[in-house]
């Protein structure tokens, strides 16, 4: 496409846009371009993708297509975690990545200076097994943070 940058949105902005993890957004970039017959722009470095710049029109496609999926449960955690930084004054790090023995986990929200986990528990963490996974996943945790865990059922 012959259009300035200007003109383009990154998908590392989309990504923080839509709270998304970057490589799912240009996966579903590439996607949507490829069923809707769009171009895009991608800049590498070395062999990876560092970002996509996509038109206006991409970007609304995809919010389209997020809006659809898990808009409820992303909106209770949006909002649990918002309250939890207004009524602390406190800013929480969103979706806090974490490897631990080559596995990656993502909190929901962190924060460093109290080394406080948040997780906001919808209605899938209340099965038995998804309970398990999730006291599992907490202990792996905490033992490499060394952090507390906070808990929310919404």
């Amino acid at each position: 496409m012959n259009v300035s940058q200007d003109c383009y949105i990154s998908s590392l902005t989309l990504a923080k846009k839509f709270e998304k993890l970057h490589r799912n957004i240009l996966r579903d970039i590439r996607e949507v371009c490829l069923v809707r017959d769009l171009e895009y722009v991608e800049i590498k470095r070395g062999k990876r993708t560092y970002q996509i710049l996509v038109s206006d029109e991409i970007a609304e496609c995809l919010g389209k297509k997020y809006a659809k999926i898990g808009f409820e449960r992303k909106a209770k955690e949006r909002i649990a975690l918002t309250t939890i930084e207004q009524v602390l004054g406190i800013t929480l790090h969103r979706q806090y990545q974490v490897d631990v023995a080559g596995v990656r986990f993502f909190i929901d929200g962190y924060h460093k200076e109290t080394k406080t986990a948040y997780e906001i528990d919808e209605g899938h963490h209340q099965n038995a097994n998804n309970k398990a996974k999730d006291q599992v996943r907490q202990q792996l945790i905490t033992d490499k943070l060394g952090c507390k865990f906070v808990r929310i059922k919404v």
